[in-house]
């Protein structure tokens, strides 16, 4: 859904997106080009085990609603601006905003290890143990309870990213927050979306904290509960606010990082490597 702008037209009319990523084997700057299906492993990691379901059914159904009103919202924000949309629209990309950074890969194969390390401190407590020789219970502990419920340990431990996205307390700070659109010239770059594409810069709860997330190659989105914090980057050159969203983009990047701009792969790689910068 975010990444439909930065798709580019190749000499043969075929729409590819440019994702940029570091080789770890030939250890230098490499370029993806590969249509939108190309990367949706990329985001596709929310997935069910439970047999009653299909592999990707927090993604394809829970999810996929929060990335279809988000579209939506986004595109209506876009057109109207933040005081044009309405308050479903602001409700609804707000909760994309959340679900950007509850669902990111790093934060998915924590709570992957987390059952996992859970399932195996369930297994191995003598108490519990004793207890199902004196009930008369076989199974392991883990597979008892996962039997009992209906579902994996792992799928009850990973529905958390849902039930944070849909948390009031998770969205309201945004929904109450100042929002902004600063929509680049013709002479002030183009933006990057890296795979982590939400970049902040402290809480959003905080007085001096911003939160941008590129729209488009040329738009980018703010908010902050303090104007004058959104002032503060609204004086700033647009070429200045690119250049330093895209190299924050580029450091944050779990791995690929999409951009219309061919010029950029002079600079990514030091980004992208592993000295990140240095």
């Amino acid at each position: 859904m975010l990444l439909r702008p930065w798709l580019k037209e190749e000499p043969s009319r075929q729409f590819n997106l440019w994702g940029y990523h570091w080789d770890t084997r030939r250890q230098q700057l490499a370029c993806k080009r590969r249509g939108l299906d190309g990367f949706c492993c990329q985001i596709n990691l929310l997935s069910l085990s439970a047999l009653h379901l299909e592999r990707d059914a927090i993604e394809r159904i829970f999810f996929g609603q929060i990335d279809t009103k988000g579209a939506i919202a986004r595109n209506a924000l876009i057109e109207l601006g933040p005081s044009g949309i309405n308050e479903e629209q602001r409700l609804d990309f707000a909760r994309l905003i959340i679900s950007l950074e509850a669902r990111r890969p790093t934060n998915v194969d924590m709570l992957r290890m987390g059952a996992r390390s859970f399932i195996d401190l369930l297994d191995d407590n003598a108490e519990v143990r004793t207890h199902f020789e004196h009930q008369g219970i076989s199974d392991r502990p883990s597979s008892y309870f996962e039997q009992m419920n209906g579902s994996t340990i792992e799928d009850k431990i990973l529905t958390v990213v849902q039930r944070l996205t849909d948390s009031p307390r998770a969205y309201g700070p945004l929904i109450e927050a100042h929002w902004q659109l600063l929509r680049l010239g013709s002479g002030d770059g183009s933006l990057l979306l890296a795979d982590r594409p939400l970049v902040r810069y402290g809480t959003i709860t905080s007085e001096d904290g911003v939160w941008l997330l590129p729209l488009a190659p040329k738009i980018v989105f703010l908010v902050s509960r303090n104007r004058e914090a959104l002032n503060q980057v609204e004086r700033m050159s647009r070429f200045q606010v690119c250049r330093n969203l895209n190299i924050q983009s580029a450091l944050q990047a779990e791995r690929f990082v999409f951009s219309t701009n061919a010029q950029d792969s002079k600079w990514l790689g030091k980004y992208l490597g592993p000295r990140k910068g240095k």
